[in-house]
C-alpha cells in the first residue's frame, strides 16, 4: 500500500498547529552540522562556508598584514642594496683619491685623499641607508596602526550587513542542495527525529515533488525512521512550498523547513556576534 497519503486525508492534529524551533538548547553550529552534513562537508572543502561575519573581515585583515610584511621585506632588502651600493662607492672614491694622490707624486697628498675618499663614502654611504631605511620603517609602521584603529570601526559599520549577507548565502546553499541533491530533505529529517524512538506514528508533510523523493526504493524514509516508528507517513501537501517540511507525531510538530532552518542559522550568526562583541569589551 502507498506511502504517501492525499492533503484531505491528513489527521486534524495538524489542522491548527504552532510551529516550534527545534532543540532550542543545542548549540547553533552544532545543529547545522547534524542538519546539514553534505553542505557542511562542502562548505568545509570550500572554506566558505560557516565563518561568522567578523572572521570574514579578520582574514582580511589577516591578509592586509601579510601584504604590509611583505613591503617591509622589499623595504629592507632595498636598504641592503643601497649599503651595498655605497659601498662600492666608497670604494671607487678611495680608489679615484689613491690614483690622484699617486699621480701627483705626493704620498702626503695619496694618503689624505685615500683617507678623505673612504671618510667620505662610508659616512655619506651609512646616513643614505639609515635614511632611506627610517623612512620605510615608519610609513610601514603607520600603516599598520591605522589598520588596526580602523578595524574595529569597519566591523562596527557593516556587522548587519555581513549578518544578512551570510544569512542570504546560507539559504542559497539550502535551496540548491534541495534542487540537486535528494538526499538534503532526508538529512534534515533524519536529524529532527533523531532523538525520538517508540512513537505510535509520525506524519511528514511534504510538497508533491518532495515527497516522491522521500519514498524512493532505494532510500525510503520510510526505512530510515522504522526505528522511530512503525507507522510511518509522507503527506503529499499542495500548498506547501519548496523546502517546506512539517514533521507530526502524537504529541510534538516540529517546523523541519528551510525557513526554520534559516532563523536558527541567523541565530547563531547573532549569538557569534555578541559574543565577540563582549569579549572586545573586555
Amino acid at each position: 500500500m502507498s506511502k504517501i497519503i492525499r492533503f484531505d486525508q491528513k489527521s486534524s492534529a495538524i489542522s491548527d498547529f504552532h510551529c516550534r524551533e527545534l532543540d532550542a538548547g543545542m548549540p547553533p553550529e552544532k545543529k547545522q552540522q547534524a542538519l546539514f552534513p553534505d553542505s557542511q562537508a562542502k562548505a568545509d572543502e570550500s572554506g566558505q562556508y560557516g565563518s561568522s561575519p567578523k572572521e570574514v573581515l579578520e582574514n582580511a585583515f589577516v591578509k592586509a598584514k601579510q601584504i604590509v610584511d611583505s613591503a617591509q621585506k622589499f623595504s629592507d632588502k632595498k636598504a641592503k642594496q643601497t649599503r651595498e651600493a655605497v659601498a662600492r662607492e666608497a670604494k671607487d672614491e678611495k680608489q679615484r683619491a689613491y690614483t690622484d694622490g699617486f699621480a701627483k707624486g705626493s704620498a702626503e697628498g695619496m694618503s689624505k685623499g685615500h683617507k678623505d675618499g673612504y671618510r667620505k663614502g662610508l659616512e655619506e654611504g651609512r646616513a643614505k641607508a639609515k635614511k632611506e631605511s627610517c623612512k620605510s620603517l615608519d610609513e610601514l609602521s603607520l600603516m599598520i596602526e591605522n589598520v588596526e584603529k580602523s578595524k574595529a570601526k569597519i566591523l562596527e559599520k557593516f556587522e548587519d550587513g555581513l549578518e544578512d549577507l551570510a544569512v542570504a548565502m546560507a539559504k542559497a546553499i539550502l535551496k540548491h542542495e534541495l534542487e540537486t541533491d535528494s538526499k538534503t530533505m532526508h538529512s534534515i529529517i533524519l536529524a529532527a527525529m533523531e532523538k525520538y524512538r517508540n512513537q505510535e506514528w509520525v506524519r511528514i508533510y511534504v510538497p508533491n515533488k518532495t515527497a516522491s523523493a522521500l519514498l524512493q526504493a532505494d532510500s525510503s524514509i520510510v526505512d530510515e525512521l522504522k526505528d522511530v516508528s512503525d507507522s510511518v507517513k509522507v503527506v503529499s501537501a499542495p500548498g506547501m512550498g519548496e523546502g517546506d517540511c512539517v514533521i507530526e507525531t502524537p504529541d510534538q510538530v516540529i517546523d523541519a523547513g528551510i525557513n526554520s532552518q534559516l532563523k536558527k542559522i541567523r541565530q547563531g550568526i547573532d549569538e557569534v556576534v555578541k559574543a565577540d562583541g563582549a569579549g572586545s569589551t573586555n
